[in-house]
Parts: C-alpha cells; structure tokens; sequence
C-alpha cells in the first residue's frame, strides 16, 4: 500500500458534510470491476479534491470519470439507489408515475447527493473500496481510529436540534455501527435519540429485498421522527 493509499484508508470517510440532516453510514466504498481492485486512481481522486475527510461526491467522482453519476442520463448507482428510496419517502415524496420512480431518484442523484454543502452525509466504516466482499484489504488495522472518529461525529450529530436521521445499513458490522452509536441496535428497529432517529438496516445490495423495503424505512423513521 502507498502513502496516499494508506492516507485515504485513516482519513478519507466519504461524501457531503458532518452537519448533514441525513447520514448513510455504510461498511465501505465500492468500487467498479475495471479498476481491477486497484487503489491508485482513486486515491488520486481524493488527493486531488485535497485529502478531506469528507468531500463533494460530484468532484470526486468527476476525478475518476467526467460525468460519472451526474450526467444527464446517469445510471442509479446500485447502492445509492435503495437508500435515495429511504431519503425521498422520508421526505414524504410522492412519485407522480412509474417511471418517476426512477428519475426523481437521478435527479437528486446528479443534482444533490453528497454535495459538500447539501443536506446528505454518506460516510463509509471503511476507507478502502472493494468491488465484492471478498476483496482483499487492510481494514481491521484502520477500525479502531476510524470507530473513534464516526462515534466523536455521531455524538455531535446527535446533540444537534434540527430533526433527521441515521441509516447504518450492513448487518455483518454490525458490532462496529452498535460501538460508533454507543448502544445495542436491532435491525430495522428505529431508535431515537432527541431530534434524530436512527436504524441498522441490511445492505442495499442484499438479494430478495424489495424496493417496498427501503421506502416503508422511510416512512417509519419519519413516523418516529414526529413522536
């Protein structure tokens, strides 16, 4: 591993910003198969953006590919387009048809997902992507201060007075979620924690999970929100 690449899996955490309304924290980047499970390109993309812990996703990934996510007609990233389902009904969005289904999700994809002055804070356990779970890397040296860190910006998070919510989702870390949250989680069981609810869920990328699964979420963290 370099230099950058060893600086990217301490401090790099992901896209938006700490004061984000609302969190996705997730257990660690993906990454495409024609990147060959290499790291170089985009430690590189993050060392252009200035090696931030949080950066704006639209310039990063224009590092790695003009458009990448934000051109006109840009494919719904797999996982990012379970968790917009969960965003979007907790804001209590109504689809107008079918097919806004899917392009009120791009839209707010190209235009407002992870901007570094937007309402989204997509943050990952891991600072190394993988494009499968059985990817090799070096995560368990990086935890233990990566775990300090979500839970000192958690805590800060959570003393916050403006309303929102937490979405950990990955049920395989969960043990690291319930030590960056500071108490035992349920999946699916929505917490809340002053002005914030907060919720394990599975991955979005699990198989035989519905889209209803990430909407009816949505709605419940906001029913629980309101009490």
């Amino acid at each position: 591993m370099t230099d950058i690449e060893q600086e990217m899996a301490e401090r790099f955490y992901g896209f938006g910003r700490w004061r984000a309304p609302y969190w996705f924290i997730g257990p660690e980047p993906g990454q495409a198969k024609k990147e060959d499970d290499k790291l170089e390109h985009r430690a590189r993309a993050w060392s252009k953006c200035g090696k931030p812990e949080l950066t704006d996703l639209k310039e990063y990934h224009d590092y790695l590919e003009p458009g990448l996510h934000t051109r006109e007609k840009a494919g719904l990233q797999s996982t990012w387009k379970k968790l917009l389902l969960t965003l979007l009904a907790y804001k209590d969005h109504e689809y107008k048809n079918q097919s806004s289904v899917v392009e009120d999700r791009r839209s707010y994809q190209r235009l407002s997902l992870g901007h570094a002055d937007g309402e989204t804070c997509l943050v990952e356990l891991s600072g190394l992507p993988a494009n499968s779970s059985y990817t090799i890397r070096e995560r368990e040296r990086f935890l233990p201060a990566r775990v300090r860190r979500l839970r000192a910006a958690l805590t800060e998070k959570l003393k916050s007075p403006s309303p929102g919510f937490v979405v950990m989702y990955g049920t395989g870390s969960q043990n690291h979620f319930e030590s960056i949250f500071g108490s035992a989680l349920k999946q699916d069981r929505v917490v809340r924690v002053d002005s914030t609810v907060v919720v394990l869920a599975t991955h979005p990328n699990t198989r035989g999970i519905t889209n209803q699964y990430w909407i009816a979420l949505g709605k419940s963290l906001r029913e629980q929100g309101k009490k």
